[in-house]
C-alpha cells in the first residue's frame, strides 16, 4: 500500500477519525441475503455475477447478485473509531513509525 507514504501527521488523524474521509475501496456495505443473513464488509472482486464481501475479522464470503435482497453503504470506514484509547503517546509513536516503513 501506500500508507508508508503518507505524513505522521496524516496517520494520526486516519486512526483519530476513521469516517472523516473514506476513500470509496474501504467503504463499508451491508448486504441482507434472501435467506436473511446480514453480513458487513468490504466489497471486493466483483462480478457481473457476484462479489467478494471481506469481513472486519477477515473472513470471505463469495456472494451472488441474485442472492442479495438489499445492499446498501453507511459511509463509514471498517476501521473501528476509537482505536486510540488503549494507546499510551509511547504506543502511538510506535504505531506511527510502523505504519511509515517501506
Amino acid at each position: 500500500t501506500e500508507i508508508s507514504r503518507k505524513s505522521a501527521e496524516t496517520l494520526l488523524h486516519d486512526i483519530v477519525d476513521p469516517n472523516a474521509a473514506v476513500e470509496n475501496e474501504y467503504l463499508t456495505y451491508i448486504v441482507e441475503t434472501d435467506d436473511g443473513l446480514v453480513r458487513t464488509g468490504l466489497v471486493r472482486a466483483e462480478t457481473d455475477e457476484g462479489f467478494v464481501l471481506v469481513e472486519g475479522d477477515g473472513t470471505r464470503t463469495s456472494v451472488s447478485r441474485r442472492s442479495v435482497k438489499e445492499m446498501w453503504s453507511d459511509g463509514l470506514s471498517l476501521m473501528p473509531e476509537e482505536l486510540e484509547v488503549g494507546l499510551d503517546s509511547q504506543a502511538m509513536a510506535d504505531l506511527l513509525a510502523f505504519l511509515q516503513q517501506e
